[in-house]
């Protein structure tokens, strides 16, 4: 039985936009279907009949208003049986341009809230049954573009209090624990894991601040990564109740970030 088809149909007639949005999906397991002209992309959506559509309703080709042909695919979605959810693009948005987005899309985004992607994303999935379908990985190209210490390089220009220990318990964390009572030995594990954890929300948060408030579009890679990685992990990830949980589920990534990056 062959794998099932998530399609997004992307509809944009702006080449930088449309190439940042499908750069972005490369790391799903989605189907993204471009078409080239508006012609093409009604013909796509009647064939393929797509999960997700990414437009960007801002044009006017071939004598076709944008905004009427997404009125008129929002208009059809009452007579499917699994409507179609509808991603606003627009790369700059003023008042008058928002209040359609709002009014006729699921979701929308622009050039500069581009980094909420990852969190339109996981709502869709969350809410949508399509949890247990969709695989998030890094592309080729992307590995290919971090630095050989992206770690290192992430924090390199970071100053906030904190950061330096936040280092220092990835280190320690590894270290073997001497002690051979077993109940002490458990309570270093707590401990240690409580200050990589502890660590780790902080370091996400003053990356966040930093990307968000950044007026530079030129935002390191390594940035881009450590957001990322941090999209894709799941609640459970960091609520685990039992320390042995806790640490089957971070063990590998410390070492590796130990070995590798420190």
């Amino acid at each position: 039985m062959s794998e099932e088809k998530i399609i997004i149909l992307l509809i944009c007639f702006n080449e930088q936009f449309k190439k940042k949005v499908k750069d972005y999906y490369d790391k799903f397991n989605f189907t993204v279907v471009d078409a080239p002209d508006i012609t093409g992309a009604l013909q796509e959506y009647i064939k393929e009949r797509p999960y997700i559509i990414c437009i960007d309703p801002f044009f006017t080709v071939q004598n076709v208003q944008g905004i009427d042909v997404l009125l008129q695919l929002k208009r059809n979605n009452a007579t499917l049986v699994k409507p179609v959810i509808f991603i606003g693009l627009s790369q700059f948005l003023n008042n008058s341009t928002e209040k359609i987005l709002q009014d006729t899309c699921d979701y929308y985004i622009c050039e500069k809230t581009f980094h909420e992607f990852d969190n339109i994303m996981n709502a869709i999935i969350e809410k949508s049954n399509l949890k247990g379908k969709i695989t998030i990985t890094e592309t080729i190209k992307f590995a290919k573009e971090l630095s050989s210490n992206p770690f290192r390089t992430l924090v390199s220009e970071m100053k906030y209090k904190g950061s330096q220990e936040y280092i220092k318990a990835l280190e320690i964390c590894n270290q073997e624990i001497t002690n051979t009572d077993a109940d002490t030995a458990k309570d270093e594990r707590r401990s240690r894991m409580a200050k990589v954890i502890k660590g780790f929300w902080q370091l996400y948060t003053e990356i966040s601040k930093q990307f968000v408030k950044s007026k530079s579009e030129k935002i390191n890679i390594e940035t881009i990564a450590f957001l990322r990685f941090r999209s894709i992990l799941n609640t459970d990830w960091l609520s685990c109740q039992v320390i042995d949980s806790i640490i089957d589920n971070i063990k590998n990534s410390i070492e590796k970030a130990a070995a590798r990056y420190l």
